[in-house]
């Protein structure tokens, strides 16, 4: 049995009040809490049990803590977010797992865990693979579900330029009626073109928004980009981004497109409890987590998703081992709530226009 370990670290201070039982964290001055959280060596938060595969096996993990937020990592030294990264990578290694996940954006460190890898013993992944081919097949359902016809759609692709975009890119490339790549670096956007030259370009996020039957966003951008307002009557937004890159604040406001949460699956196994609270229900993890346990079940001793390399071939082989193992596409979730039959009964009826 080869066990693993997962790095993760707060997406803001509400998840570590709620995580830690320290409601007061929400009133104390940000930049004192930042101050804490750069003192805060990296330490296991959490032990994993319950995960079984249909196959028989088991396996165990350890969740590991850096307690930098997004804001942190992007702009504090790079050496000394990497030398946290790889702390708790140690710390892993020493408990005995035979491979590390790094998830949100401690999977943009290091050289997207190339410099993790290198100062460990033990593979590193990044989970994009299963990230990616986990959002399509959220996006597939959830478009089937809300009779949008994918063939006939605009499709805006938004962080194109980014690993988990371009792979989204290529695999809508010839399946939509429309295909926008959306990014802040034209030069990069002109580039991906070249691959994929019935592809348009645009920088103006919130333009696309406002053109897209189908949206799938993946940024490293830490702030909400566009709020729900933004977004087409009839819509269908797959938000990967975590932070999220579609504001949370009063989204059942728009009772007439859904934003969904790419990238959440239900690991195998009767009572799977992960004994820690990073913003999900009990039982079900990121799909990059996942990716991390699939390698484990497979005794996979290899850097499977680092350094910003992703292959279509790898996306359709850590799927095919995903459904191997048992792990299951969550329900269709909207802000970490389920979305009902209602709802999609509801968007049914909205007619969109070219």
């Amino acid at each position: 049995m080869m066990n693993f370990a997962f790095v993760i670290h707060p997406l803001d201070v509400g998840l570590v009040s709620v995580a830690f039982k320290e409601p007061n964290l929400l009133h104390k001055k940000n930049s004192l809490v930042k101050k804490a959280f750069e003192w805060l060596p990296s330490f296991k938060c959490s032990h994993i049990t319950g995960i079984k595969s249909k196959q028989g096996i088991t396996v165990e993990g350890d969740l590991m803590y850096v307690s930098l937020l997004p804001e942190q990592i992007i702009t504090m030294d790079e050496k000394f977010v990497l030398s946290r990264v790889i702390d708790a990578g140690k710390i892993a290694q020493e408990n005995g797992a035979g491979i590390l996940g790094l998830g949100a954006y401690a999977a943009q460190v290091g050289k997207k865990g190339v410099l993790i890898a290198r100062n460990l013993g033990i593979p590193v992944t990044t989970g994009t693979h299963y990230t990616i081919y986990t959002a399509i097949q959220s996006v597939l359902v959830a478009a089937h579900k809300m009779d949008i016809d994918v063939k006939s759609s605009t499709v805006a692709v938004v962080g194109a330029t980014g690993g988990i975009g371009r792979l989204c890119t290529e695999y809508f490339a010839d399946k939509c009626r429309r295909l926008l790549l959306v990014a802040r670096n034209m030069t990069k956007l002109e580039s991906l073109t070249k691959k994929i030259p019935n592809a348009q370009i645009q920088t103006d996020v919130k333009k696309a928004m406002d053109e897209a039957d189908i949206c799938v966003m993946s940024t490293t951008t830490p702030e909400p980009l566009v709020d729900v307002e933004d977004l087409r009557p009839g819509s269908l937004v797959c938000d990967i981004s975590r932070p999220r890159n579609v504001s949370m604040k009063n989204p059942r406001r728009r009772s007439d497109v859904l934003v969904i949460d790419g990238g959440i699956v239900q690991p195998p196994g009767e009572n799977v409890d992960f004994n820690f609270y990073f913003g999900l229900q009990r039982g079900l993890a990121y799909a990059c987590m996942a990716e991390t346990i699939i390698l484990a079940m497979e005794g996979r001793k290899e850097n499977y998703s680092i350094g910003g390399d992703v292959l279509l071939k790898k996306v359709l082989e850590i799927g095919r081992l995903g459904e191997k193992h048992g792990f299951k596409l969550a329900r269709i979730m909207s802000f970490d709530s389920e979305v009902s039959a209602s709802a999609f009964r509801r968007l049914k009826p909205t007619k969109l226009t070219a």
